[in-house]
């Protein structure tokens, strides 16, 4: 039976907005709803109508919240949407012909009533601030112990980390690295745009794990291609499975050494290092063959837990952004602390410079 989730839809895309500064495009919001711009568009006209939510056009904008979370109640967004029908059943004929129907017409139509009237006032209690104070425990109860699962093992991993890769031993890697919280904390749609991808450009991803970013990053470039790196044979074959059950064809994975990346020369335009850089052992001679596989003018970002931050894997392992940058500027590159700011992490962005050419 097929069902209506315009509502689930919109408070989604509501409660998203509520845990981001600033505006977000329609290409951002529909990709983390996995649908198109044109079907988010014509969701959020509604919500514009009423004032819940408002766009600007041009550079730098997008959506942004207009309402309080506190005074917009999901009646209001259900009216918002138009009331569609709440209930998919129904009666057989909008006019019986004869004394069965009629009956039938009488009691279905008054339980219906009844249902549809007890859905609405139940939504009228609830508000878009009951649901993300909701989301923040959830995220309490369930993130934490899996971020420290994540990088914890880094400590003791089944086999030494060369150039990265979320081999943890026998756990399930995909349940911790794909586990639906991690968006609230690790917002990686900022950290796909810090890349600044054009839709034809070669993306790398080292130590892609179950695919966390590369899916996301394979979608950013539907032109190029992504080429996802990682150390371990589970990763790899399931991240392989993935880009084939998605359709993601310009997904290609390989299978990376200790000691080799597994990307060819000046073949990529950008490179993304999330969450890998602490388990590296020998972090120059790793960047060294990343800057050998960028071509000029490629970017290449880090993404790493501060050493202070709340989550993340044990102080020990923990690296501070000048020492990331340190070993950039040792193989050649230009580096820089991202204005990109995501709780509990930091962003390095470096770049291979262009013979002849200022950074």
């Amino acid at each position: 039976m097929k069902q209506n989730s315009r509502l689930s839809s919109a408070l989604h895309v509501l409660l998203h907005m509520a845990e981001r500064e600033g505006p977000v495009t329609s290409e951002v919001l529909a990709h983390t709803m996995s649908t198109h711009p044109v079907v988010l568009r014509r969701m959020m006209a509604g919500l514009r109508a009423k004032g819940y939510v408002q766009s600007e056009k041009g550079h730098g904008g997008g959506w942004t919240l207009a309402c309080a979370l506190a005074e917009v109640t999901l009646r209001d967004v259900y009216e918002a949407l138009g009331a569609p029908s709440l209930l998919a059943m129904g009666n057989r004929a909008e006019a019986p012909g004869c004394a069965v129907e009629d009956a039938v017409h009488a009691a279905l139509g008054s339980a219906l009533d009844e249902a549809e009237s007890l859905l609405l006032t139940r939504f009228g209690e609830l508000t878009l601030a009951a649901l993300r104070d909701d989301v923040h425990s959830r995220v309490a109860a369930r993130t934490q112990p899996s971020i420290r699962t994540f990088v914890h093992r880094a400590k003791h991993p089944a086999g030494a980390h060369g150039h990265g890769g979320h081999s943890h031993g026998a756990a399930q890697p995909g349940a911790v690295l794909e586990d639906p919280a991690r968006d609230t904390w690790q917002r990686p749609d900022d950290v796909v745009r810090a890349l600044k991808c054009k839709p034809t450009m070669t993306v790398a991803e080292v130590g892609a794990g179950t695919g966390y970013f590369a899916v996301r990053l394979a979608r950013e470039v539907p032109l190029g291609e992504v080429i996802a790196t990682d150390l371990a044979r589970e990763n790899v074959q399931a991240l392989r499975e993935r880009a084939r059950r998605e359709g993601l064809a310009n997904l290609r994975v390989v299978r990376a050494t200790k000691r080799a990346s597994g990307l060819s020369a000046e073949s990529v335009d950008r490179v993304l290092v999330a969450h890998v850089w602490h388990h590296m052992t020998d972090h120059d001679a790793c960047v060294r063959d990343l800057v050998a596989a960028m071509r000029p003018g490629a970017r290449l970002v880090v993404l790493e837990f501060h050493p202070g931050a709340h989550r993340g894997p044990p102080a020990s392992l923990r690296v501070a952004p000048a020492e990331v940058i340190a070993v950039l500027k040792r193989a050649g590159l230009s580096a820089k602390v991202s204005p990109v700011e995501i709780t509990d992490q930091y962003l390095v962005e470096a770049r291979r410079r262009v013979p002849n050419a200022r950074s």
